[in-house]
């Protein structure tokens, strides 16, 4: 800090202290002394802080915190510590551990997406499977077409030879009832319920 700057600060705080009002430039000047003198104290605080005080920010005992800087080459085993290079060199070294972390995290996320995939495939086969029994035992009520048409076509044969000998028994009222028959399931056959 410029010592005029901190002159004037000084002052201006003094004519404060003692109670009496300060001009526009004097206050001007105390707050520009107080910045500097805050951003001086900060930078000393961060650049010299006290062991004691780095471990309770850690957490940690000082025993673990010297363990630690010594393993990862970071520079905490002092008595005083830089705060701007202890963070810097934390940074670096997370930046390292996490580079060499990273081809196995990718083979762990590879893994996880495989699994994933390989649950999902069991699980629609096993749905393909529920559906195919579920159609199997559909199919199994269900009759063939042509073996209906081959039914009925039967069946239309007997009827016409039923039909020959009640002509020949009670004559035509008798053909006349089974054509009217037949007939009615021809139409139900086309439309009704019958319809295939």
């Amino acid at each position: 800090m410029e010592p005029k700057t901190e002159l004037a600060g000084i002052a201006a705080r003094k004519k404060q202290i003692e109670g009496h009002k300060l001009t526009a430039r004097e206050t001007t000047a105390l707050a520009k002394w107080q910045r500097e003198l805050a951003a001086e104290l900060r930078g000393q605080v961060l650049r010299e802080l006290p062991k004691g005080v780095y471990c309770e920010l850690a957490g940690r005992q000082q025993k673990v915190v010297d363990e630690f800087g010594q393993r990862y080459d970071i520079a905490v085993d002092v008595p005083q510590i830089n705060l701007f290079s202890v963070i810097k060199d934390l940074h670096t070294r997370v930046s390292e551990l996490a580079a060499a972390a990273r081809p196995n995290l990718d083979a762990d996320e590879e893994e996880l997406v495989k699994e994933k995939l390989r649950q999902e495939i069991g699980k629609l086969q096993r749905q393909s499977a529920a559906l195919q029994i579920e159609l199997d035992r559909h199919m199994d009520k269900l009759l063939a077409k042509a073996d209906v048409q081959n039914g009925l076509d039967w069946l239309a044969s007997r009827l016409r030879a039923m039909g020959t000998q009640l002509h020949r028994v009670v004559g035509q009222p008798g053909v006349d009832a089974v054509n009217e028959f037949l007939d009615a399931l021809a139409a139900e056959i086309e439309g009704g319920a019958l319809r295939f």
